[in-house]
């Protein structure tokens, strides 16, 4: 009986994380069209991978117009 019963709660809880999983998913998809609605998505996408890249160096905050460098400062025109 009690072997059972614990079959019984391990496939409950598989299938709650399952639920779990698939609410994340469309809870995900449901803020992404949300955003979309609200309008300049793309342009806020751009300025976070921006500031991603300034973080790790790969764009140069000092340069004009965000040009990729070697961060030596050379690419200021």
């Amino acid at each position: 009986m009690k072997s059972d019963n614990d079959k019984k709660i391990a496939t409950l809880k598989n299938s709650f994380k399952d639920c779990e999983q698939l609410y994340s998913v469309y809870s995900d998809i449901a803020e992404t069209y949300r955003a979309i609605a609200k309008g300049d998505y793309i342009s806020r996408l751009v300025e976070e991978e921006r500031i991603k890249r300034e973080g790790k160096g790969e764009i140069c905050g000092r340069s004009r117009g965000g040009r990729m460098c070697s961060n030596s400062h050379e690419c200021v025109s």
